[in-house]
C-alpha cells in the first residue's frame, strides 16, 4: 500500500508542475488510471505484444500520461469532444512515443468507424467520469461503441458516481445520468460486458449517510439542487464533525496548507470493495466473445 501512496503522491506532484489545475478534483481519476495499467499491465506480463489502449473522456491528457509513465511500450489513443482539452493533452503528450489525443464524439457512429479504420480494435478501453455527463440513451450507445472497439476478452475500466452516496455531499448540475451501483452493472451486462470487479472510492460512513438522508440534508434531491437553511446547514456540519470528523479536518487542512490537504485527500481516496456505501464506483469488466 506504501508503494502506491508514494506512486499517487508522485503522479499528484508532476501533474501540478505540468500545471494541471484543479488537482483535488482529478485525484480519483489518478487512482484509476493507475489501477488500470496496474491490473493491465500485470494480465499482460505472459504476452509480448504491447497493449494498445483508448482513453475516452482524455480531457487534458493526464489519465494517458500516467499510465504511459507505467507502459512506456504501451500505445495510448485519447479521444475527447473539447478541442482545447485535446490540444492541451497533446502539448503534455508530446514528448512520449505512441501517445496522442483526437477530437471526437464517442457515441457518433461515424467517429467510431473511423477510429476503428486508423487503430483496429484496442485491448483495453477506459473511460472514466464520462457515463454520467450523458444522456441515458446516449450511454447505451457508449457501451455499444466500447464494444466494438474492445477486443474480445479485452478490458474495459470504467467509473460513474454512486447516486445515492454522491448526492448526499454534492450536486452537480451536469451530471444528467447518475445512476445505482445496481443498474450500472446490468447495463454493463445487458451490453455484453463480464463484471470482473467492483470497487469503491471514498467510502462514507453508513451511520452518517442514513441519518443524512432521514434528516434530508444531502445536497441533491432527484435532480434538483437541495437549497439548505441556516439551520440545516448547521445541523448537516455538527452531524458530519461527530461521524465523519475526517472530513472536517480535510476542510480545514485545504485553508492551511493546499500541498498537504492533496496528500490527505489522495490518502483517502483509496479503493475499496465497499462500493455500495462509496461516492464513486470502479469498475473492471471483460468483453465477452463478439456476436
Amino acid at each position: 500500500m506504501k508503494s502506491v501512496d508514494m506512486m499517487i503522491e508522485k503522479i499528484i506532484d508532476e501533474l501540478h508542475n505540468l500545471g494541471i489545475s484543479n488537482i483535488e478534483h482529478i485525484i480519483p481519476s489518478v487512482h484509476f488510471y493507475l489501477s488500470a495499467i496496474l491490473i493491465s499491465t500485470e494480465k499482460n506480463k505472459k504476452n509480448q505484444k504491447p497493449l494498445k489502449v483508448l482513453d475516452i473522456g482524455c480531457s487534458k491528457g493526464y489519465g494517458i500520461y500516467i499510465m504511459k509513465k507505467l507502459c512506456p511500450e504501451c500505445k495510448f489513443i485519447g479521444i475527447d469532444i473539447d478541442e482545447y482539452s485535446v490540444s492541451v493533452s497533446n502539448t503534455m503528450l508530446s514528448n512520449l512515443n505512441n501517445a496522442t489525443c483526437v477530437v471526437g464524439d464517442i457515441i457518433d457512429e461515424d467517429t467510431v468507424k473511423s477510429i476503428y479504420l486508423e487503430h483496429g480494435l484496442f485491448d483495453i478501453i477506459t473511460c472514466f467520469e464520462v457515463y454520467e455527463h450523458i444522456p441515458s440513451q446516449s450511454a447505451k450507445k457508449l457501451l455499444k461503441h466500447i464494444k466494438f472497439l474492445l477486443k474480445s476478452e479485452g478490458l474495459l475500466f470504467i467509473s460513474t458516481p454512486n447516486k445515492r452516496i454522491y448526492d448526499i455531499d454534492a450536486y452537480t448540475a451536469d451530471h444528467i445520468n447518475e445512476v445505482f451501483p445496481q443498474e450500472f452493472i446490468r447495463e454493463l451486462e445487458l451490453a455484453g460486458f463480464s463484471v470482473l470487479n467492483i470497487f469503491g472510492l471514498y467510502t462514507q460512513n453508513p451511520t452518517l449517510i442514513q441519518m443524512l438522508e432521514k434528516l434530508n440534508l444531502g445536497a441533491r434531491i432527484g435532480d434538483r439542487k437541495n437549497d439548505l437553511s441556516f439551520s440545516k446547514k448547521l445541523l448537516r456540519y455538527i452531524i458530519v464533525s461527530l461521524l465523519s470528523p475526517d472530513r472536517v479536518y480535510s476542510s480545514i487542512l485545504k485553508k492551511v496548507s493546499y500541498k498537504k490537504y492533496l496528500e490527505f485527500k489522495a490518502k483517502k481516496a483509496r479503493l475499496t470493495g465497499d462500493y455500495l456505501n462509496s461516492s464513486l464506483i470502479f469498475v473492471v469488466a471483460k468483453n465477452t466473445a463478439k456476436t
